[in-house]
């Protein structure tokens, strides 16, 4: 009897605790966001001003030029020529430390720099040629440099019809030096061919002046007085950019007295 009030006073059925359900993996897809968040990156540099140091990357010449105009290059200070090596690389001290100039770089950024400021005050000018080239074209180019010549008119240089497909010239532009003038000239008829009316007169001078500074410049493996070293260095100081050659190498490259002191461990460090 005492079993049995026991047993029926009881819940026999056993509870069970809902367990929370697990997510299956249409679920997680489904609850996954997939934005990408936009993680927006300090600008740690700036309050920094741009410093540009006297040795410089290799850099191209049109950021060159860029930094000359905006951030005005310091100019290079006064400079004591002690040496040649190998024939290419003049050594100067002064009391900052010690410097290597590249004197074909040297030599080139000197005629750049002339070729501008040439450019930069346009003429009409000419020089009269005592012997005209001639120059010879095809059938096709001559039609269209017929078509054009009032571009080779426009850019000081006298042209007329010679013959069969050619042409003679018999003047051109002040700035173009002796010596130079037929490659200069065969190079501008043959832009004028290819481009036609799409031809820039400031393009192609660009590019003929760093040809031609390249190639008047002062080749490596060339021995050099001390009264010709001081020369380059005095040109070189009154450039707008001293530091690059047009192409953009480097044209001086310098060493710091601290810098030397640790080369040789002269100096705790």
């Amino acid at each position: 009897k005492m079993i049995k009030e026991k047993i029926t006073g009881r819940n026999l059925i056993p509870i069970i605790k809902e367990l929370p359900k697990k997510a299956n993996k249409e679920d997680i897809q489904e609850t996954i966001s997939l934005t990408r968040q936009e993680v927006v990156q300090p600008n740690l540099f700036e309050d920094i001003e741009e410093i540009i140091p006297v040795n410089k990357d290799l850099i191209s010449e049109e950021e060159v030029e860029y930094k000359t105009e905006e951030h005005n290059i310091e100019p290079l200070p006064e400079l004591y020529p002690i040496g040649l090596v190998h024939g290419t690389y003049i050594v100067c001290q002064n009391e900052l430390g010690m410097y290597l100039i590249d004197e074909h770089a040297a030599k080139e950024r000197i005629n750049y720099e002339n070729f501008l400021e040439k450019l930069g005050k346009p003429t009409q000018d000419k020089i009269s040629l005592l012997f005209p080239i001639t120059i010879e074209l095809s059938a096709r180019d001559y039609i269209i440099l017929k078509e054009n010549m009032d571009i080779l008119e426009q850019n000081n240089i006298e042209a007329e019809e010679f013959g069969i497909n050619s042409i003679i010239i018999k003047a051109h532009p002040t700035w173009i030096p002796r010596g130079f003038e037929e490659k200069i000239l065969n190079n501008l008829i043959e832009q004028v061919i290819n481009k036609q009316k799409d031809f820039r007169i400031e393009k192609f001078n660009e590019e003929s002046i760093k040809m031609l500074s390249c190639k008047m410049a002062i080749k490596a493996n060339t021995d050099m007085s001390r009264e010709e070293m001081e020369n380059i260095i005095n040109d070189l100081r009154k450039c707008k950019n001293p530091y690059n050659c047009c192409h953009g190498r480097p044209s001086i490259i310098f060493y710091s007295r601290g810098e030397l002191d640790k080369m040789f461990k002269r100096s705790g460090f």
